[in-house]
């Protein structure tokens, strides 16, 4: 069974709060504020770590080895990897082999560092389709 935690971006301010009290802190405002839905994003974290025993939440950009950089996604209940706007690609149950969690490296997220994100997501669309 995988850890259950999250972390929280708060847009306005850019601020990444990955302590629990911090993050519980930022719920509540959540919760209590509806104006506060359009400044906090939760991440959930996927259970996995990388090659450096790094904490892989979703919205971060992951390189998947010489494969490429993906930004991942929760949707439907499940984590994915984001290829292009409209369709993902989900290795995770690749993950279950070693192997694999072994190559791959957080490289940063979407909030903390938006211009990964569109030099990711411009490659995204440069290979979508190799996958």
């Amino acid at each position: 069974m995988r850890e259950i935690k999250f972390r929280c971006f708060d847009i306005e301010n850019k601020i990444m709060f990955t302590d629990c009290k911090q993050v519980l802190d930022a719920l509540k405002s959540y919760i209590l504020f509806p104006e506060c839905h359009e400044k906090l994003v939760f991440m959930q974290f996927t259970g996995m770590l990388d090659e450096v025993g790094k904490a892989i939440y979703e919205g971060d950009i992951i390189k998947v080895g010489e494969i490429g950089q993906y930004e991942l996604i929760y949707k439907t209940g499940r984590f994915a990897c984001k290829t292009s706007e409209k369709n993902s690609f989900n290795p995770w149950n690749y993950f279950v082999h070693s192997i694999i969690q072994d190559h791959i490296k957080v490289i940063g997220n979407v909030y903390e560092m938006p211009s990964l994100a569109e030099i990711t997501k411009k490659y995204l669309l440069d290979e979508e389709s190799i996958l």
